[in-house]
């Protein structure tokens, strides 16, 4: 048995923190992993959907362009306000149109419209148009063949989206 002489003469167990330990190092460090990961994996998914978005406003905007050209490329040659303006018009049931401007080929304006969004709502819009900045502003050169004639422009119809 162990007299009470030896424990004195033993140095005392150290305690060591929970933070010094193998086993919280080997949490922080999976800890570390799955967060990089986890960022990495969001990043990842933002760009695809990032693409998508302005795959689909470019696909969106050329099936407007497709529906519209003859009747813009009327008004234009024309030089029909009226029938100009019933096209740029018709052109706002696209929730995300800013503004469009239909010119004739010597650069008059036939029709102009703008609709001004409130900015209430619009928290990070500015930011968003950076990333979108390409996919925003579009131009439709307009063209008119009378029946046995190349086709000659007559003018353009350009939009910008919000």
């Amino acid at each position: 048995m162990m007299n009470h002489n030896e424990l004195k003469d033993e140095q005392p167990l150290k305690v060591s923190r929970w933070s010094q330990g193998l086993t919280f190092k080997q949490a922080a460090a999976t800890l570390g992993v799955v967060v990089l990961l986890g960022l990495f994996g969001n990043l990842v998914v933002f760009f695809v959907e990032w693409q998508n978005i302005r795959a689909e406003v470019r696909s969106h905007v050329q099936q407007t362009f497709a529906l519209v050209k003859g009747s813009a490329s009327e008004a234009a040659y024309q030089l029909h306000p009226e029938l100009s303006r019933q096209v740029v018009d018709g052109l706002f049931g696209y929730d995300a149109l800013e503004k469009a401007v239909l010119k004739d080929n010597f650069g008059r304006v036939l029709a102009e419209k703008t609709l001004s969004r409130a900015a209430v709502g619009n928290i990070g819009v500015d930011v968003g148009q950076d990333y979108f900045s390409d996919v925003t502003r579009f131009s439709l050169p307009l063209g008119y063949a009378i029946s046995g004639k190349a086709q000659e422009s007559v003018g353009q119809l350009d939009i910008f989206l919000s």
